[in-house]
């Protein structure tokens, strides 16, 4: 009789430990499905850094004028669908004054997922403004982080910059012509801008 009561309390420990991994799972998986606001405060300020450390790189990339690391931040069929990529990189180069001072993310990225028949896409949705030591810009980035479908569109896939001055509506967050436009976009002004 003490040999069942004491399997008997190790029964009861395990399947007290059992509940609240299973809650945690439920939780964590509902969240993720169905990308509602539950799944923005666990993961918001990761999707945060993510979308920070892809502008930061960007940003590196552009001030040191490194060409290849700039590519390396798209997705191959964002460089093989625009026009004159390298080219675009260059115009970049040269659109872009000064050393980064600060930015604001305007409150992080917007994240859409979807997944479909197993396959799944996450979408990043991330604008800045952001001064250097000489001037001040607007940008927007379409990033895609994970697509099981076509890993060729991981990365940078729309980029559209502006100076600050050339904006028309800078009471709202900057989102280019809302084209999404594969490749680099500069100077282009949002028309109808919300929020």
């Amino acid at each position: 009789r003490v040999r069942s009561s004491a399997a008997s309390d190790v029964y009861k420990r395990q399947t007290w430990l059992l509940f609240p991994l299973v809650g945690l799972i439920l939780i964590l998986a509902s969240g993720s499905l169905c990308g509602c606001s539950m799944r923005k405060s666990f993961l918001m300020m990761d999707d945060e850094s993510i979308a920070n450390k892809q502008f930061e790189k960007l940003i590196d990339a552009i001030q040191t004028q490194d060409i290849d690391a700039v590519r390396a931040l798209f997705s191959e069929n964002a460089l093989k669908e625009a026009e004159n990529a390298d080219e675009s990189i260059r115009d970049l180069f040269d659109y872009f004054q000064g050393e980064l001072v600060s930015y604001n993310n305007w409150g992080g990225p917007g994240v859409k997922a979807e997944m479909e028949y197993g396959d799944c896409q996450e979408v990043y949705d991330a604008t800045y403004d952001f001064e250097t030591a000489q001037d001040k810009y607007r940008l927007w980035m379409e990033i895609i982080t994970v697509d099981t479908t076509d890993a060729d569109n991981v990365g940078i896939q729309s980029l559209y910059i502006i100076r600050f001055e050339d904006d028309t509506r800078t009471d709202f967050a900057y989102r280019g012509d809302r084209k999404h436009t594969p490749g680099i976009n500069i100077g282009k002004v949002q028309e109808n801008a919300e929020f």
